[in-house]
């Protein structure tokens, strides 16, 4: 079980583009793997094979061309009706030799690399961008194609001998696919022609383009030996004065620290426009890089009887990062005297987040040197954003928006608020007598979003707010490296990736009562530092 994200870069025929072309697809996976290895001194070379259903789903703009349109601007390069790509990767996976060292007490800890062939299943769709379809501009065309591609994959990790016929893995893996050709959407005949904005402009017409797909995925595995080769003792050997630790006895232990981090957030979210249905968009807003500095309050909380309580809270701030605004076929002028194919803005950001976790498991596999636990959780993650002045990219060179306004005037409003149910694993490894390997997956089957976007400078309809919900699914992934001062006190450092996405939400546009379609999809990466103090624990 794991997360991964799928990176898929599309060729635009149609000329250099102005945005867009590569598509994120975030998301849980979880799979099976089947291996044999050979072992002699410390020395391990093998052979793995593993395939693994996925949930990487993702959209982005695409085939969208900088094109100048006689008659508008002289140096507007909006005259093109570009598209919406969506990738979704659903299942892949690799057949790969692996080569290692078996290193630590009694040689539990095997350090390796891996490579070999790689295989996706792919699934993409393409629609073309346009509100005003049928009046002004193109159809919405659409093309869909699916397929199954070949490459190869480069990786690495740690396994974990906990004794007996088990042992627990933390890996990362890279998967990299080659050019497949997609066909682009055949639009239909432009309507009014001759109209400003629509003379001069272009749009797809089933030019075939390409593909390329790189994957990342982290996971963690939990294996059973099929074939015993021995147990291991319970009382590892100290490598560092080679004496034998003495075996303990679970207690009650608590573990509690603080940590500086720094995160960067991205929310994407696409309008549709009724009765067409998404991937086909109105508009898009893409808030990225979104940098803040936090800090972070945790615990941890083990009994006798293998029951855990764990969990963290947290808080941020920045100014860092930026929104893009992008919007298709928008209507000029009262009345109307011209079209822009495609308008893009971008804009400075400020966010707040605060968030926490509360997890509750049972350790089912608890030794001296580790604990393997399942467990239920919950988190809760907020963040509030604002958009300062505006600049339109679709000029050459841009331009402000409104050159009278300041130049740090608010724009857009973003409040969201994303509730999610966690069904996870979670792992620490005693490497050595001193450093420790933790990991944690989770995946979300139940995420409920919430969100206000206010647009605070529009002037008509009854509201600058537009309330959106939804439902999806997500995964968290956590891995930290820590180091005993003492027995009780300890530092480290890790990471984490978050990504929740709801493919099929709802906004009521400027509170009138109009629902329209929307996709919402929010990714959070963050590295901290730690420092924490253990209380109790397990027994000699």
């Amino acid at each position: 079980m794991g997360g991964a994200i799928d990176y898929s870069d599309f060729s635009n025929p149609y000329g250099p583009s102005l945005f867009g072309d590569e598509v994120r697809s975030p998301g849980p996976f979880a799979g099976a793997q089947l291996g044999w290895n050979y072992q002699s001194g410390q020395a391990v070379v093998g052979l793995q094979a593993d395939a693994s259903w996925a949930n990487l789903q993702g959209t982005f703009t695409c085939l969208q061309p900088a094109l100048n349109v006689p008659n508008l601007f002289a140096e507007f390069l909006g005259g093109a009706f570009g598209a919406t790509c969506q990738a979704d990767a659903d299942w892949f996976g690799t057949v790969t030799g692996r080569a290692g060292l078996a290193v630590g007490p009694q040689g539990r800890i095997l350090l390796y690399g891996k490579g070999g062939l790689a295989w996706v299943h792919t699934n993409i769709d393409m629609a073309l961008n346009n509100a005003q379809s049928g009046f002004f501009g193109p159809d919405n065309a659409r093309s869909q194609s699916s397929f199954t591609q070949l490459g190869w994959t480069l990786g690495g990790g740690v396994e974990y001998a906990l004794g007996g016929r088990w042992s627990l893995g933390l890996e990362y893996d890279y998967l990299h696919f080659g050019k497949h050709n997609v066909p682009t959407p055949q639009s239909g005949p432009f309507a009014n022609a001759g109209f400003l904005g629509i003379f001069g402009a272009t749009a797809p017409d089933g030019t075939p383009a390409s593909v390329s797909q790189d994957i990342h995925a982290v996971k963690l595995a939990v294996n059973y030996q099929l074939w015993d080769k021995g147990s291991l003792s319970d009382s590892p050997v100290d490598p560092f004065t080679n004496g034998v630790v003495p075996a303990r006895t679970p207690g009650f232990g608590s573990e509690v620290g603080g940590r500086y981090v720094y995160a960067w957030t991205r929310f994407q979210q696409d309008l549709g426009n009724k009765p067409l249905v998404l991937p086909i968009n109105n508009s898009r807003l893409t808030w990225d890089n979104l940098g803040t500095n936090g800090g972070e309050l945790f615990a941890r909380i083990d009994t006798p009887e293998n029951v855990m309580v764990k969990g963290f809270v947290g808080l941020g701030q920045g100014d860092q990062g930026h929104i893009y605004d992008e919007d298709w076929g928008l209507l000029q002028g009262d009345p109307v005297t011209h079209v822009f194919a495609y308008q893009l803005t971008q804009h400075a950001t400020t966010t707040k987040i605060d968030y926490f976790t509360l997890d509750v498991g049972y350790d089912w596999l608890r030794g001296p040197d580790y604990k393997v636990a399942s467990y239920v959780g919950y988190n809760y993650f907020h963040y509030a954003m604002n958009a300062l002045g505006c600049t339109f990219l679709m000029f050459s060179p841009p331009q402000a928006c409104d050159p009278a306004a300041p130049p740090r005037q608010l724009t857009l409003q973003e409040e969201d608020t994303w509730i999610s149910w966690r069904l996870g694993t979670s792992a620490e490894l005693m490497l050595t007598p001193r450093l420790k390997l933790s990991g944690d997956v989770a995946y979300l089957p139940y995420v409920r979003y919430a969100g206000v976007d206010n647009h605070p400078l529009r002037t008509t309809g009854p509201s600058t707010y537009s309330p959106a919900r939804g439902h999806g699914t997500g995964v968290q992934v956590e891995g930290l490296l820590s180091y005993d001062i003492t027995s009780q006190l300890s530092v480290g450092a890790g990471g984490r990736y978050w990504s929740m996405s709801i493919p099929h939400g709802t906004s009521d546009f400027f509170t009138a009562g109009n629902f329209v379609p929307q996709r919402f999809a929010v990714e959070h990466t963050a590295v901290f530092v730690q420092g924490s103090y253990k209380l109790g624990g397990d027994s000699d």
